[in-house]
């Protein structure tokens, strides 16, 4: 009997591991001959070991939701996307309030508040909490969110859904069966732009996780013409217009395209831009085991190889690149690239010279390999696209720049394109690539020659916070610069993921990460996401030193103190930037002897100049 082995990935059917039911067959036909008509008519393209139908089996879930239930909440950080099977959703076009979101208020620090703070007496006893009121975990299908303290947009009783009445006041429009929505986000690991909400009893949605919607914009090509289709209309227009090198292209529609439409020239490079993702979306476990066991990031996938045909000018659109040049027998890191930033620009315009102006030089093949750091996406645009609409636009200097990375790779085949440079240490940086401290935006290192272990910086971290520091002042080192552990407030936030309340979440005004400790219900997602071990789940106090057992209903439904011998209640904590403090990280400011810094990686140039005085 012939047998196919089954993927990893389905070892536990998507219905085990969140809330809903199961895919039934039943249904699964009418999805196929409906609402997902167009994807079952690709069937056939699907290889035998990954076939639709297990994709639908094991990378799919169904999931009711109530009227005014919240399906998805902006500034998520999602990994799957919905069909509407039946019912409808309402996509809120104005923000909720934080309070709404489970966010916490975004207050600017004042000096009162500020010595207020370091002023206060401490208790003696560790993770004291004042307020003991615990809100309740999920219950039932979908995203639940807790909204017990803002009352103007709740159901009376309920404190998992918004008024239907109120929907009106925020500029909702209405999404009907066999929509998709939520697909960029998962596919691309944006935060979601807008909350979604169920607009009538028994919505129910097909819930499809990022792997299988991967597969299937891999095998079916009208899901990959839908959804590259609508990332063209909502997203690629506006990552391209915040790109350095489109800046000269003009936004006015003057020019036809092939079917008679009027377009500017940001519209024609967009329609020839092509939408790639690579490495794994889950990148964080494998990171964990490889810093385990101590190997080096060997298998991270190849984006172009040194040596290849110049065909594409990369655009990185979410994520790092390692950029990289043969030496001796392997491979050296010479820089990282994050989002925003491109890739084989010198090599096009070197190869557009030769090719227009009567130059006899060879053509430039990519000079570097490029290899995916953990999860990228790419946009790439062709080379005649670059050639016709890109290159004759670029200012004189810009062209200059060219011409000198030209000439540099010119006297020395091993010289590395000098925009891509990093003036750190060789080893420095693909220490820090390996140890993936590219990520941050606020990453602590601590200089171990002049550090001497006097402990301000704890202190003063413990003095914020209430007796407790959010720091451990331990980490990998190269060169006597330690990586140390605390919360970098990362460009990839990846303990976001799975957050079912919202507690963990960017502050609208910083960017820095920050939890609600009100509406954290003690799961530990993010700190077992966390690839960095910077989230640690503490068990919360009283005023008198005891553990708070947390809350339970009563029979009046109020919320009452549970028995003591129930377990304590935790919290996730971690470095909020000390985001309530008026001079800023407060570990910074102690350090008498400038041995510890906060470094934004993606803007590294205040960090280069501390490196240079060690």
């Amino acid at each position: 009997m012939e047998t196919i082995s089954r993927p990893q990935r389905w070892s536990v059917p998507y219905a085990d591991e969140r809330i809903g039911s199961e895919m039934d067959w039943e249904i699964a036909g009418k999805l196929l001959q409906g609402t997902l008509r167009d994807l079952s008519e690709d069937s056939d393209r699907f290889p035998r070991d990954l076939s639709l139908a297990d994709i639908l089996r094991y990378d799919t879930r169904l999931v009711r939701f109530r009227e005014g239930e919240m399906v998805i909440r902006q500034g998520d950080y999602g990994d799957s996307a919905f069909v509407i099977v039946s019912g409808s959703v309402n996509v809120l076009l104005n923000s909720l309030p934080p309070r709404a979101l489970g966010h916490r208020e975004s207050e600017r620090p004042g000096v009162f508040k500020t010595l207020a703070r370091v002023l206060r007496k401490k208790s003696p006893f560790p993770e004291v909490r004042k307020k003991f009121r615990q809100p309740d975990a999920e219950e039932g299908g979908g995203q639940i969110v807790h909204l017990q303290d803002f009352s103007e947009f709740l159901v009376a009783g309920s404190s998992d859904q918004i008024d239907p009445d109120t929907i009106d006041t925020m500029s909702a429009k209405g999404e009907q069966e066999g929509e998709v929505f939520g697909e960029i986000a998962a596919l691309s690991r944006t935060p979601r732009t807008a909350t979604v909400l169920a607009a009538e009893d028994d919505t129910l949605l097909l819930e499809i996780r990022w792997q299988g919607l991967r597969d299937i914009r891999k095998f079916s090509p009208q899901w990959k013409k839908m959804i590259d289709d609508r990332y063209c209309r909502t997203s690629l227009a506006t990552h391209l217009r915040n790109a350095q090198f489109t800046r000269h292209l003009s936004r006015k529609r003057r020019l036809v395209d092939s079917m008679g439409d009027m377009v500017s020239e940001l519209d024609l490079v967009a329609k020839q831009t092509r939408f790639y993702s690579y490495g794994e979306f889950t990148w964080q476990s494998s990171f964990k085991q490889m810093a385990g066991e101590g190997s080096s990031g060997e298998g991270e996938p190849v984006i172009v190889r040194q040596g290849s045909i110049a065909s594409d000018l990369i655009l990185i659109r979410s994520g790092f690149v390692r950029v990289t040049r043969r030496y001796n027998h392997g491979e050296k890191t010479v820089a990282y690239l994050g989002k925003g930033q491109t890739f084989g620009l010198v090599e096009l315009f070197h190869n557009y010279r030769e090719k227009y102006n009567g130059g006899k030089g060879k053509p430039f093949p990519y000079q570097h390999t490029l290899r995916a750091v953990g999860y990228v996406d790419t946009l790439a645009i062709p080379a005649p696209v670059v050639e016709s609409y890109i290159i004759p636009k670029l200012g004189k200097s810009e062209v200059q720049d060219l011409e000198a990375e030209i000439e540099e790779l010119k006297k020395d085949e091993n010289a590395p394109v000098f925009n891509l440079e990093a003036k750190a240490d060789g080893k420095l940086l693909e220490f820090f690539v390996e140890q993936r401290a590219i990520n941050g935006t606020a990453a602590m290192f601590i200089d171990l020659d002049r550090c001497t272990r006097c402990d301000d910086c704890i202190r003063a971290c413990a003095a914020t916070h209430d007796g407790n520091p959010r720091f451990n002042r331990i980490g990998p080192d190269e060169l006597q610069l330690q990586f140390t552990h605390a919360c970098m407030h990362c460009v990839d936030p990846v303990c976001m993921i799975g957050c079912p309340t919202g507690a963990i979440h960017r502050d609208p005004n910083g960017n820095q990460v920050v939890i609600n400790e009100f509406t954290c219900i003690g799961c530990s997602t993010c700190a077992d996401n966390c690839p960095y071990d910077n989230i640690q789940m503490v068990e919360i106090r009283d005023g008198k030193g005891d553990f708070l057992p947390g809350t339970e209903k009563n029979e009046n439904n109020e919320y009452v103190r549970a028995r003591p011998q129930e377990e304590p209640v935790r919290k996730a904590t971690k470095c909020d930037l000390c985001i309530d403090q008026l001079t800023g990280p407060a570990c910074y400011n102690a350090c008498p002897h400038d041995a510890l810094v906060r470094a934004d990686m993606a803007n590294p140039d205040s960090f280069l100049k501390w490196l240079n005085k060690r």
